[in-house]
């Protein structure tokens, strides 16, 4: 499959929409936020850009009770756009099969992918 029909195809994706709004902002921009209200668990993901124009993409996780936490802060190139969309499916699904609700669902149906 050529490049562009990848790409074609990946900026339909509500993920991709989101992604590119979170892109657009300086800084780092809230995308995406979970809870466990079972384990007393959060999971949030950021997406920015840094002063190089870098695309970056932070999972920030840890305990409602207590003040573990932790995070990891990855950053792409601008043409690994399929890359991170893949990772963010990847994180909807996991997040959803460990209990975790998704907060932020931005009326892009995000609730489709989690299944």
């Amino acid at each position: 499959m050529e490049t562009s029909t990848v790409l074609s195809q990946v900026k339909q994706d509500a993920l991709t929409d989101l992604l590119l709004s979170g892109f657009k902002q300086p800084g780092l921009v809230k995308i995406l936020e979970w809870k466990n209200n079972h384990t007393q668990r959060y999971y949030f993901v950021f997406a920015g850009t840094d002063l190089l124009g870098d695309r970056i993409l932070e999972r920030r996780w840890g305990s409602l009770s207590t003040r573990r936490a932790g995070q990891l802060i990855t950053i792409h190139q601008e043409n690994e756009m399929a890359g991170i969309v893949s990772t963010l499916r990847a994180l909807l699904k996991t997040r959803a099969r460990n209990g975790y609700k998704l907060i932020t669902d931005l009326g892009l149906g995000l609730d489709e992918i989690n299944a």
